[in-house]
């Protein structure tokens, strides 16, 4: 390299990764990548499900609890129940998906193992997410179900708070599992 190559900022040889410290070698920070990335993962999974499930189960228990306080007829139960049916549907695809991909990662490991000793949070977390909200559905549709046969609101307030502690009860389990 010539000195007026060294003076001109345009004629050095470009960085691969310009955000790193001058003074750490590439060969170091390649060392160190994998485990900030892995890092980082487990880091946005725990916040999934602590904020995203915590958070929506305590929506769904407050909503329940202000239905049982000021109680209304259902509207448009058959709507309810047919958005509900195509949610059971659609989470049902993605366990089987989630389950599937499990298994090629696993082998003949159970799933209950996996879970317990995998180190691949992920996955953890959409079976634990698919698994919940298969229940959660199975719970609503229930809940509207008897709503609507005995005209009694209360069965739909008593849902929204089942639905809510389950949630809750799944962050829980994550936020330890992970």
């Amino acid at each position: 390299m010539t000195r007026a190559m060294a003076q001109d900022p345009r004629q050095q040889p470009a960085r691969r990764n310009s955000f790193l410290p001058a003074n750490l070698p590439q060969e170091r920070w390649g060392l160190l990548m994998p485990a900030a990335v892995a890092l980082a993962l487990l880091l946005i999974v725990a916040m999934v499900a602590l904020l995203l499930f915590s958070m929506g189960g305590a929506f769904s228990i407050y909503e329940g609890a202000h239905k049982l306080s000021h109680p209304e007829p259902l509207e448009n139960p058959w709507i309810a129940i047919g958005v509900l049916a195509f949610g059971f549907i659609l989470e049902a695809w993605s366990l089987r998906g989630c389950i599937r991909e499990i298994r090629e990662k696993a082998g003949n490991v159970s799933l209950w193992r996996y879970f317990r000793e995998s180190r691949e949070s992920e996955l953890i977390v959409v079976m634990g997410e698919d698994i919940a909200a298969l229940a959660g559905l199975a719970l609503a549709l229930g809940a509207v179900l008897l709503s609507m046969i005995t005209g009694n609101p209360a069965y739909d307030a008593w849902g929204s708070i089942a639905v809510g502690s389950l949630l809750v009860i799944i962050a829980v389990f994550l936020g330890i599992e992970i």
